[in-house]
């Protein structure tokens, strides 16, 4: 892995507060179904530092799993955890048949 690849993953997993995830998650209950549970704060911490790798080394632009998003523009990654998002995208599709 490239020293600034690792360099930006090792910033961003030191910027994301696991604990305010994972409270998150409890007071919704979202549960990860692999583990049946909520997972604890260093569970959350390996997913979203596998997912950055992932990312890096993918020819992807976007990885999601377990809540966390991560993106890839112009070499630099990006990570959010996403409880809940909306797009009338999909419905108008299923509606209309066409936008």
């Amino acid at each position: 892995m490239e020293a600034i690849i690792k360099e930006q993953i090792d910033i961003i997993i030191g910027d994301l507060d696991f604990s305010r995830i994972r409270k998150a998650m409890k007071a919704t209950g979202w549960e990860w179904s692999n583990l049946g549970r909520t997972p604890d704060e260093k569970e959350l911490e390996i997913v979203a530092r596998n997912i950055l790798i992932n990312l890096a080394s993918s020819e992807k632009n976007k990885i999601s799993m377990g809540g966390f998003e991560a993106t890839k523009r112009l070499g630099a990654l990006e990570m959010k955890f996403v409880i809940d998002r909306s797009s009338p995208l999909g419905n108008l599709i299923k509606s209309n048949g066409k936008i």
